[in-house]
């Protein structure tokens, strides 16, 4: 089930950042950052993001600002 569809900004995170979350070189983490709606306002780390083929496990969700965007760090498996 597609909660929705929308425009995102994608950043690789950098491999500093993956040494914080302790993350191992299997995984391809992004960030990615979308505009704020209410359907969007919904999404947990239970929820999955499909982008360029790939499926994405949400490990953190931060809302920026006030109700301006969304950023979601994600992680997939680099061997798919």
């Amino acid at each position: 089930i597609s909660l929705a569809t929308v425009w995102a900004k994608v950043t690789p995170v950098s491999d500093g950042e993956r040494m914080r979350y302790a993350e191992v070189s299997a995984q391809i983490t992004t960030r990615f950052l979308i505009r704020w709606s209410n359907a969007m306002s919904e999404v947990t780390p239970k929820d999955r993001v499909t982008y360029a083929g790939r499926t994405y496990d949400i490990f953190f969700v931060k809302e920026i600002g006030r109700r301006e965007g969304i950023e979601i760090s994600a992680a997939a498996r680099a061997d798919k």
